[in-house]
């Protein structure tokens, strides 16, 4: 096996994770904490075409009855430079004893790396339409919001076959269209760093922790959440 040093990197990751370590003690009685669980397929075809997706299940740790279910199918284009991506998001979100949501989600988006070459970063923009149904009222939302993603990945260690250690981290920001709406599910920021043990270039797990701060302070929901996301990717 083969290490590879990034002391720069290593430095950026260590400072990252001890901000989101901070951010979620700064007030730790008023924060939430929950545990995300994806499994994500894709799908290559031709040398353009891409499909994937993900399913998973979130709890908030410290109320149990709150459950929420996704299922996102997706699919990108490449040309040249860019990634070209769209999908559609499907969420139900589980309260027992206070409310049952589901939400459509609609997206467009773009990928693109720059600088390419050395200290490589991933600049993700989408574009979400929104469509909230309670399924108790049979009441309806509507909302747009857009979302950047900045990020990139510290490689630690790789072999001959493709496998290895690293740790992707990111910063992401979420705006939206309509500040008068309380919109119970909208986040401000999201703060990740995670380490990931790659098997071979078709499948990964992935260990994840974020820290993220909603929109507004509502019955259900902090201004702050901690959670713990495990991933499982796997290239069909």
């Amino acid at each position: 096996m083969t290490t590879r040093g990034c002391p720069k990197r290593s430095t950026l990751l260590a400072g990252l994770v001890g901000l989101i370590l901070c951010a979620g003690d700064g007030r730790s009685d008023e924060a939430d904490y929950a545990t995300w669980f994806d499994y994500n397929p894709k799908w290559k075809s031709g040398e353009r075409l891409l499909f994937y997706g993900d399913t998973g299940v979130r709890n908030n740790y410290k109320d149990p009855r709150w459950w929420r279910y996704v299922l996102r199918a997706n699919v990108g284009y490449e040309t040249g430079s860019w990634l070209l991506t769209g999908g559609v998001g499907n969420f139900y979100t589980d309260f027992a004893g206070a409310f049952h949501v589901y939400e459509l989600r609609p997206w467009q988006g773009a990928l693109a790396y720059w600088p390419a070459s050395g200290f490589r970063l991933s600049h993700l923009f989408r574009l979400e339409e929104r469509f909230f149904f309670d399924t108790d009222d049979g009441n309806s939302i509507f909302r747009v919001r857009f979302r950047y993603q900045i990020g990139t990945v510290v490689a630690w260690s790789s072999s001959e076959g493709g496998g290895g250690w690293n740790s992707p981290f990111s910063i992401e920001a979420f705006f939206m269209f309509d500040d008068k709406a309380s919109d119970r599910f909208g986040e401000e920021a999201r703060i990740t760093a995670g380490i990931a043990r790659v098997f071979s270039p078709k499948s990964r797990l992935q260990l994840d922790l974020m820290w993220q701060s909603t929109a507004r302070l509502t019955e259900f929901y902090s201004e702050r959440e901690l959670s713990l996301r495990v991933r499982f990717f796997q290239s069909v």
